[in-house]
């Protein structure tokens, strides 16, 4: 899933569908400081589980 940074090591923006247990956006958020990230989830019940699965919080990356 993350092959991408092959080819674009130090992407912008990031965007993610589907939350999940919110490995993905973890791993972007500390590995890839100075790129901006949008989770979209759809399940109000997932999103209910932040705390939870320790998600970041949100931030003013640029």
């Amino acid at each position: 899933m993350m092959a991408f940074l092959l080819f674009r090591p130090h992407p912008r923006r990031i965007d993610l569908i589907g939350l999940g247990g919110g490995s993905l956006i973890k791993f972007c958020y500390h590995r890839l400081p100075g790129t901006r990230l949008t989770a979209i989830e759809l399940d109000p019940d997932d999103c209910a589980w932040r705390h939870a699965f320790l998600l970041p919080p949100d931030d003013a990356r640029p």
